[in-house]
């Protein structure tokens, strides 16, 4: 398995044959309700010409660039929530699969498969896809979970007794927030509540620091983790790099 995250939402997960990209973001500036987002780190070189699938999550800017198809191949297939198929295909992508919570796409490759199963994503922005992945090659199996901007909720129990623990844990963080002042993807104290629950081998934060809007530091995420047993598990990377396990 090797994990490379890319900036903000976006990352590549290699498990086996298969390449997945998820939440495709390559824009420089974003333009959110709140008025424009600006890249603060720069966008790193890394190679998504080549992908077996694409999960968005959502179509907020941060999660999904309208541009995606020309950086890559518009054929590939994309799985993403059901209301938001057809706004993708009017990007240019030509193979797009609507998953409601709990449906399920199953991939084969070299004797290898891969199941990608949609997720309940629960925030104050709306009711969005996360998405559980179990790969399985001989006897080996692999599990990974992206939680997308998921806020804590008794659907994240439901996951993890559906489907069991995560290897990999992809746990977006940022603390967005709305007009309100209400949370709109999770701070670091709520992201701790989805390491519990799913007892991680491994931990990629993702969705902070990359641009402007992502208000709360990393070491929000980074200090709780620091006082437990997950520590030396949390696998703290900047854009453009990776970790394999």
């Amino acid at each position: 398995m090797k994990f490379s995250w890319i900036g903000g939402a976006t990352w590549l997960l290699e498990l086996g044959a298969f390449r997945v990209l998820g939440d495709p973001v390559f824009a420089q500036t974003l333009t959110l309700p709140a008025g424009e987002s600006i890249r603060v780190n720069p966008l790193p070189a890394t190679n998504v010409s080549s992908v077996d699938t694409i999960c968005v999550s959502c179509l907020r800017p941060d999660h999904f660039d309208s541009t995606s198809a020309t950086h890559v191949d518009e054929t590939t297939r994309v799985v993403c929530p059901q209301a938001e198929a057809d706004e993708i295909t009017a990007s240019g992508f030509d193979n797009v699969e609507a998953l409601a919570w709990f449906a399920q796409v199953t991939l084969e490759k070299n004797g290898e498969t891969l199941v990608i199963t949609a997720v309940p994503a629960i925030s104050r922005s709306g009711d969005d896809n996360g998405y559980f992945f179990e790969h399985n090659a001989g006897d080996a199996r692999v599990t990974a979970y992206c939680t997308g901007d998921a806020l804590w909720s008794d659907e994240i129990r439901h996951i993890q007794q559906e489907l069991g623990y995560s290897n990999l844990l992809i746990q977006h963080v940022g603390a967005e927030l709305d007009a309100s002042g209400g949370l709109t993807s999770p701070s670091g104290k709520e992201a701790m509540q989805f390491v519990y629950r799913m007892q991680p081998n491994a931990i990629a934060a993702v969705h902070h620091s990359t641009f402007s809007h992502y208000t709360e530091p990393f070491q929000q995420f980074r200090d709780p983790i620091s006082r437990t047993i997950y520590d030396r598990r949390l696998r703290v990377l900047a854009e453009g790099e990776s970790f394999t396990k």
